[in-house]
């Protein structure tokens, strides 16, 4: 019978997958906390959108036939 120890390399393998996955979350995470941050703001910017007055709009260069069409996006598409 064999008592040896898990070989050297066994170990670092197990260590380095346990280092990719954990780099993995964490990309992930920063991932959709971005994707999150992006959706509020598309989400919060054509709600104010929708509710500037035709003055606010011409300031701005928009008629209202586009910014409507604009604030009518859902938060998910650019």
């Amino acid at each position: 019978m064999n008592n040896a120890t898990p070989c050297a390399s066994h170990c670092h393998t197990t260590s380095h997958n346990h280092s990719n996955l954990r780099d993995t979350i964490v990309a992930l995470r920063y991932h959709c906390k971005a994707r999150l941050q992006h959706w509020h703001i598309n989400w919060r910017t054509r709600r104010q959108l929708a509710q500037l007055d035709s003055h606010q709009l011409q300031d701005i260069g928009i008629n209202r036939g586009d910014a409507m069409e604009e604030a009518s996006k859902p938060f998910w598409k650019n």
